[in-house]
């Protein structure tokens, strides 16, 4: 096969597994509505009731409702997966999983819910629907994480994130050379529409959608957090345990870099950060 028709075999590829990708994540943004829906009612039809009572009837719907329809997202992904598995692979069966979240559920559910002890039933409807979409969204992202270590076609998979992730989200699935790479990608948060996608022998994964942007960004924080760091005053001369108590903003951590970055590019992070004039 010549180079020119290897090429267009690669971009076919690659549009059919995004727009296989667009589907996985629009059936799981449907279950996820669904299960807000059905949460939210049963929200709206306890808050005559005493706080309290409230309180427990989300801790035991929270575990319910997201295991319910976790399991439909489940099989979607299972099935997902196994739609995209390349032509003439070894006989695979994708399994459905469900994730260790489930299991602090109602711990998940207790915190949510403490808002409305001080009145604020507004901002604990925010946790909870922010909760089971998380835990719904684990059952996907579970399924896909253990098939690829047990299929024989698949070597690995890499996050990916939306087009308009947060910045702690691009990060995630863009440095891949943090320790222990895919234990970091695992952290996903309430409302984070990040998925893992797979990635088989012979293919690559698919670039995300703002990874050159993105990357350019990360590493220009990290060199202006450097460069104005060796401005301060003592830096060269303190110990590196001083530095990090006196210049706690300073020091190269995932948490300084983001901040950095959301300032330098706030329109390519959904939570970027502008200058007050």
């Amino acid at each position: 096969m010549c180079r020119c028709r290897r090429l267009v075999v690669t971009l076919v590829w690659l549009l059919m597994r995004a727009a296989d990708l667009a589907y996985r994540r629009a059936t799981l943004e449907v279950v996820v509505s669904q299960a807000q829906e059905d949460l939210g009612g049963l929200w709206r039809s306890l808050l005559s009731d005493p706080v309290e009572r409230a309180a427990a009837g989300m801790r035991e719907a929270v575990p319910a409702v997201a295991e319910v329809y976790g399991a439909a997202a489940a099989e979607n992904a299972a099935i997902w997966y196994e739609d995209v598995r390349p032509a003439g692979a070894p006989r695979f069966e994708a399994r459905v999983y469900r994730p260790v979240s489930l299991a602090e559920a109602e711990g998940l559910a207790t915190w949510a819910v403490s808002p409305a002890f001080a009145g604020d039933t507004a901002g604990a409807w925010t946790r909870l629907a922010g909760t089971v979409q998380r835990l719904v969204a684990d059952h996907d992202r579970v399924t896909v994480e253990e098939n690829v270590t047990k299929d024989p076609a698949a070597w690995g998979w890499r996050r990916r994130a939306s087009a308009d992730a947060c910045a702690y989200c691009a990060y995630m699935a863009v440095v891949l050379d943090q320790p222990d790479y895919e234990t970091a990608a695992r952290k996903y948060h309430d409302d984070c529409r990040c998925v893992p996608v797979m990635a088989f022998h012979g293919q690559q994964v698919p670039e995300q959608p703002n990874e050159r942007e993105w990357l350019d960004v990360f590493d220009k924080a990290r060199d202006v957090i450097d460069a104005e760091r060796k401005k301060l005053p003592g830096w060269n001369t303190l110990k590196r345990h001083e530095r990090s108590k006196k210049y706690p903003e300073y020091q190269l951590t995932t948490k300084n870099i983001l901040a950095r970055a959301r300032r330098l590019e706030p329109d390519l992070f959904r939570d970027g950060v502008r200058a007050v004039t």
